[in-house]
């Protein structure tokens, strides 16, 4: 579980890097397979303990990288 909230926190802030970069179709792309990682979860009926991991990466990348942030 852990693996997969990594894979789809690390996909969707590259989505919103792309879309910061107006790459809107692949920001699409990258967001979609992101939400397959988490619905995965959803109808297994684990969400709630996903979606703690999944913001725990997501969050933790963000401020890994403020200097990308600066750039937007």
């Amino acid at each position: 579980m852990k693996k997969d909230a990594r894979k789809a926190a690390k996909l969707t802030n590259e989505s919103i890097r792309q879309t910061h970069e107006l790459k809107l179709k692949e920001a699409e792309k990258t967001f979609s397979k992101a939400q397959e990682i988490i619905q995965k979860y959803d109808k297994k009926g684990k969400s709630e303990e996903f979606l703690r991991e999944y913001r725990r990466y997501r969050d933790n990348e963000r401020r890994l990288s403020p200097e990308r942030d600066r750039e937007y």
